[in-house]
């Protein structure tokens, strides 16, 4: 007869430790006070080295030691744990006039990338951080964002790929409209500021057309979408991420040489190919093609 397997000693298995997100945004400051917690676990982690926007990424305080040197951040937390907080501005422009992340009094656009800055971790054994993202709102508002929502109210935040896990992708909250609903085996979220003249309906209905196609295409698409739209100030144009894409609320769905911004975008935040010297050509060509064929 066969013997059971071993059962592999607890060095073995793969590491973890807990990582806690947490914002509040403020309207009256157009910015979000964020705490970052390490919690159970936190005696892998040796250190966290952020790349941060001195302009936006703000009075750094916390448990441990912090160093700043210009762009960068340095948090080695204590063995057993610790937070560190800091407030991230959350208005950017993108040109002279327009925003590509903006706070205003009944809604905030801004994405996850920026609200945790990039960052790289020194951890024991290559442990492996589990995520969650809290966001405190004024009273009424509401958030959607490219994560599953955990019964707690929190998100999971997950990226197979990686080891420490952080938000990416956009996210708005403020006093929304939003639909929901699942395309082509995709949870769809169409999001945007009541009033602001988003065509959630109309963007349903092309997604509700395309997408089937675009799956056999593609091979694959992400298993959540969040559409995120507004008018002016916030940039006219369109930005895809992580799970997401931004496109404002006044570009047509169909242009009339036949292709389609919001598809556009779709094929970026389905591919996720990032280009190599010179290679913009190649990866805006694919998202112009697929659109058109």
């Amino acid at each position: 007869t066969k013997e059971p397997a071993a059962t592999p000693p607890a060095a073995a298995k793969s590491m973890t430790f807990d990582f806690d997100v947490s914002a509040r945004i403020v309207p009256t400051e157009r910015a979000a006070h964020v705490t970052l917690e390490l919690g159970r676990g936190a005696n892998h982690v040796d250190w966290i080295r952020f790349r941060i926007d001195p302009q936006r990424h703000l009075l750094f305080r916390g448990d441990g030691q912090i160093v700043a040197d210009g762009a960068h951040l340095t948090w080695t937390p204590p063995r057993a744990g610790g937070k560190l907080h800091y407030v991230f501005r959350i208005d950017h422009l993108r040109d002279a006039r327009r925003y590509d992340a903006r706070c205003a009094k009944t809604w905030a656009i801004f994405r996850g990338e920026d609200l945790v800055p990039p960052a790289r971790v020194s951890t024991e054994d290559e442990a492996r951080s589990r995520t969650r993202l809290r966001i405190r709102l004024p009273e009424g508002w509401g958030i959607a964002t490219p994560y599953p929502k955990l019964r707690g109210g929190e998100y999971r935040v997950e990226h197979p790929r990686r080891r420490f896990d952080r938000p990416t992708g956009w996210m708005i909250a403020g006093l929304l409209g939003v639909v929901r609903e699942e395309v082509a085996g995709v949870k769809m979220s169409i999001a945007g500021p009541r009033g602001a003249s988003v065509r959630r309906q109309d963007m349903l209905a092309l997604l509700r057309w395309t997408l089937p196609t675009l799956r056999e295409a593609l091979a694959s698409l992400p298993d959540r979408l969040l559409i995120v739209s507004a008018g002016d100030p916030m940039w006219r144009g369109g930005l895809s991420g992580p799970g997401s894409l931004f496109l404002h609320a006044h570009r047509p769905l169909i242009s009339e040489d036949g292709t389609s911004p919001i598809l556009h975008e779709v094929v970026h935040a389905a591919l996720r190919l990032q280009p190599g010297t010179d290679g913009d050509w190649a990866i805006e060509g694919l998202a112009e093609y697929y659109p058109l064929q």
